[in-house]
């Protein structure tokens, strides 16, 4: 299953996959809409994907 990865930064988010990073915005929202779109046009039809929001502690 491959994996993209929401990671949330001291001012902004960064979408990644694995080491890649595929975007970064300031827009919680918007960053979670286009990792979305990124995993559904990333991986060919048929390969298993999962999003994953990892939050930082505050």
């Amino acid at each position: 299953m491959e994996t993209i990865e929401i990671v949330e930064g001291e001012k902004s988010w960064t979408v990644r996959h694995g080491t890649r990073v595929l975007f970064i915005d300031t827009v919680e929202e918007r960053t979670l809409r286009t990792a979305l779109a990124i995993s559904r046009t990333l991986f060919d039809d048929g390969v298993r994907a999962q999003v994953v929001l990892i939050r930082r502690d505050h």
